[in-house]
């Protein structure tokens, strides 16, 4: 799923799209947000989840900040 909306999101952004490629690139934080939610903080695929899903924010964030919502892709960054 993650693949999906990362591609579409990428594609969207090639064609100047901010606002659809901001929303798919949403999907995909909301996705690593619920996963850590319900992993186990102790576990040892926790880190690696917790990379890539920092990795989410700031792509998200990096799109964000080019659409030119500088306060939401702060907080994405914040949170990465």
């Amino acid at each position: 799923m993650r693949k999906a909306y990362g591609g579409r999101a990428a594609a969207y952004e090639k064609q100047g799209d901010y606002g659809r490629a901001a929303a798919d690139y949403g999907m995909i934080v909301f996705s690593y947000a619920v996963e850590l939610d319900a992993a186990d903080p102790k576990s040892d695929a926790y880190a690696d989840l917790a990379r890539d899903a920092a990795r989410a924010y700031r792509t998200r964030a990096a799109c964000l900040r080019t659409k030119g919502d500088q306060e939401a892709a702060e907080r994405d960054l914040r949170r990465a």
